[in-house]
């Protein structure tokens, strides 16, 4: 088994209750996040704070584990889901895949992408991002920048405009050691609550040494836009596009 994939569902958005279940082109924003996992990985799971969420999953056939929701960020979701034994899964993973849900833009394609060039390289984070297309975007804080040097890792993300930035997009593929034995163990730092950007973490951290590249973040460029659901504004955009 080369990947796992698990999929943070939190009830409590600040800019949108209720997000995993609100629906988009027809179905909830968490089906569609389970979708282009299940078609990727031998194993993907649910990793929720709500009970309804649980209920749906049951429902549709989909693997969760209920995490309380006194965790700061969906990665740290994640490694509780693990380190909990919440996950009735084996422990040979290569990389654990953290796909927020609500990037319904990202497809199983992207997804293997994803896993096959971390596999492939000695990074312990790598993450996507896209050029932006417009000034609206460029400059709505809803839209996380991330600008990047000259190998294509990360030097900074923000909601503010950042020179020469690109569109940061919310999946994140980690090495297990990392995820669970250096970042969860780790308070979120000064940056990242200013921000309120988990991956800010990874770059305070810096390099805890080894064979691994653990002081970057690199980063994959998608070629083209993905529509990211942060409001209800962005839910009505996206079903009006889908029903044109």
């Amino acid at each position: 088994m080369t990947a796992a994939i698990l999929i943070p569902a939190r009830m409590e958005s600040k800019r949108l209750p209720g997000k995993p279940l609100v629906q988009v082109g027809g179905k909830p924003l968490v089906q569609w996040a389970w979708e282009a996992a299940s078609a990727v990985s031998d194993y993907s799971a649910v990793v929720t704070d709500s009970r309804e969420v649980e209920a749906w999953c049951r429902d549709f056939g989909a693997r969760s584990c209920f995490v309380p929701d006194d965790l700061p960020t969906g990665s740290d979701r994640c490694a509780a889901a693990y380190h909990h034994g919440r996950l009735d899964a084996p422990e040979d993973w290569e990389t654990i895949i953290n796909l927020q849900c609500d990037e319904p833009d990202i497809t199983s394609e992207d997804l293997e992408w994803l896993i096959a060039d971390h596999r492939n390289r000695l990074d312990n984070v790598t993450t996507f991002a896209y050029e932006p297309v417009d000034s609206d975007e460029f400059f709505d804080r809803n839209n996380v920048k991330v600008v990047l040097n000259q190998e294509r890792d990360a030097l900074y993300f923000s909601r503010e405009p950042l020179p020469g930035a690109m569109i940061h997009v919310g999946v994140y593929a980690y090495r297990p050691t990392y995820l669970l034995g250096r970042y969860a163990l780790k308070p979120p730092g000064r940056l990242e609550q200013i921000e309120c950007l988990e991956q800010l973490r990874v770059l305070e951290l810096g390099n805890s040494g080894g064979m691994y590249r653990s002081d970057q973040i690199r980063v994959l460029n998608l070629g083209c836009p993905v529509r990211s659901i942060n409001t209800p504004a962005d839910v009505e955009r996206f079903n009006a596009a889908v029903t044109v």
